[in-house]
């Protein structure tokens, strides 16, 4: 799935794609599976969010997937997001955060580097992304 705002257009990849709008993530919380957190401007305005949510089955369930969605205007504020979501996650008991990324969205890497998570795995080829192969990289939260 592709999630686009305004000049950006990322990737949701992997176990990530099974939440591609705020809805089902709403009702992933419902379920108390996770975190998710918004970010908005001094004026109350949305303009990112992000969610660590359980991966799938029972024995994953302590597991979080990580992803978001910022717009590009405050792109520099995604470490902060994510940080905030994954300590959110882990305070309610998540044993471990991963993020999913196409190696194409380097913004949303460096995001996740900043915010303490390291590449874990990288699958080689994985993705295709514009007629091309692409990698997919596992990152892991690395400052529990």
């Amino acid at each position: 799935d592709q999630v686009r705002a305004v000049a950006g257009s990322w990737r949701r990849v992997f176990a990530a794609a099974r939440w591609p709008d705020f809805l089902p993530m709403v009702h992933a919380l419902e379920d108390h599976a996770g975190a998710l957190m918004v970010l908005e401007t001094d004026r109350g305005r949305v303009v990112g969010y992000a969610f660590a949510l359980a991966a799938g089955s029972a024995e994953e369930r302590g597991a979080k997937v990580l992803d978001f969605l910022v717009h590009p205007s405050y792109h520099s504020e995604s470490p902060t997001l994510v940080k905030a979501t994954a300590a959110r996650a882990l305070a309610g008991g998540a044993r471990s955060v991963w993020c999913w990324l196409a190696e194409c969205d380097e913004i949303k890497a460096a995001a996740v580097r900043a915010a303490g998570f390291t590449e874990q795995h990288r699958f080689r080829g994985y993705l295709t992304v514009g007629g091309r192969d692409v990698d997919m990289l596992a990152f892991a939260l690395d400052d529990r």
